[in-house]
């Protein structure tokens, strides 16, 4: 099971170790774990024995952590369960606030780094910005699944099947704005 907590913060940036140490503590029983947290070359942050991701937007916090089982909730969070019958070695998160007043930056990336066919799903849409938003946190959240940076998410097709990756997607209110939160992880059973 893959575990997502989200909280509302004041400074999410400054408040993301402790918010990452919370969940892991309670969910996967490690203690001390930002004891243990190392980077990879590309900037990953790893903690030996626990699968996860953390991003931040505006005034939310998200940590994605793989646990085997949901006990009691953490009261302050808003929680989701993902369900899967895999055991990850990797989960990518993002989560980015739907803003209108970016509206132009988002037309310039997607028409610099979008494929065609995401630029067509774009350009059809009822809401641009509502759509570029849930395709950016697939894109970002599959670039922190592989570890490797940008240039990964860069590559990624979100309109195109991805064997064995699943992405689970859902758009959050808080305090009056939208959010779109992701988490890409591997769907395939592992023998």
């Amino acid at each position: 099971m893959i575990l997502l907590c989200i909280k509302s913060s004041d400074n999410p940036k400054a408040e993301s170790k402790q918010f990452l140490c919370d969940v892991l503590q309670k969910y996967c029983g490690i203690a001390n774990p930002l004891d243990l947290l190392t980077y990879t070359e590309h900037g990953k942050p790893v903690i030996q024995g626990a699968v996860f991701s953390v991003s931040h937007s505006n005034s939310l916090l998200c940590v994605a952590v793989q646990c085997e089982s949901v006990g009691e909730s953490l009261s302050d969070y808003l929680t989701y369960n993902i369900e899967t019958d895999s055991v990850q070695s990797s989960i990518g998160v993002d989560i980015e606030r739907i803003d209108n007043k970016t509206l132009d930056r988002c037309k310039k990336i997607a028409k610099a780094k979008f494929f065609d066919s995401e630029q067509t799903v774009l350009q059809s849409s009822a809401n641009y910005i509502d759509t570029f938003c849930e395709m950016w946190t697939k894109k970002e959240s599959y670039c922190k699944y592989t570890g490797v940076g940008l240039p990964d998410a860069l590559s990624f097709d979100t309109e195109s099947e991805h064997n064995g990756i699943t992405i689970y997607t859902e758009k959050i209110a808080n305090d009056s704005k939208s959010y779109y939160v992701s988490v890409c992880y591997n769907s395939k059973t592992e023998k």
